[in-house]
C-alpha cells in the first residue's frame, strides 16, 4: 500500500511541477516580448530606454517571485490536503480491519 501511494504522489507532484513551471514560462514570456517591444517603441532616448528597462527588470523580478510562491503555495496546501486525506483513509481501513472478525 504504501509503495503504490508514494509512486502516486511522486506523479501528482511531477505534474504539478510542470504546470508551475509551463505558467512561469507563458507569462514571463509574454512580460518579455511586450514590454521589450513598448519599450523598444518609446519615443525617448537611449538612455531613458534602460533606465525603464533596469526598472521593468526588477518588476519582471518582484511578479515572478510574486507568481512561483503564489503557485508554490498553492500546490503545497493541495499535497498537504491531500496527505490528510489518505491518512484518514488509512486509519478507517485499519479500524475496519482491526474491528472485523471475518477473515480477510
Amino acid at each position: 500500500m504504501k509503495k503504490h501511494l508514494i509512486n502516486f504522489l511522486i506523479r501528482i507532484s511531477s505534474s504539478r511541477t510542470v504546470r508551475i513551471v509551463s505558467i512561469y514560462f507563458i507569462i514571463s514570456s509574454l512580460w518579455i516580448f511586450f514590454s521589450d517591444t513598448l519599450v523598444f517603441n518609446l519615443p525617448v532616448s537611449e538612455e531613458i530606454k534602460t533606465k525603464i528597462s533596469i526598472i521593468k527588470g526588477w518588476g519582471f523580478v518582484i511578479v515572478t517571485s510574486w507568481l512561483l510562491f503564489s503557485l508554490i503555495r498553492t500546490a503545497l496546501k493541495e499535497a498537504a490536503n491531500l496527505n490528510s486525506q489518505i491518512n484518514q483513509t488509512e486509519k478507517r481501513y485499519k479500524l475496519i480491519a482491526d474491528n472485523t472478525t471475518d477473515v480477510i
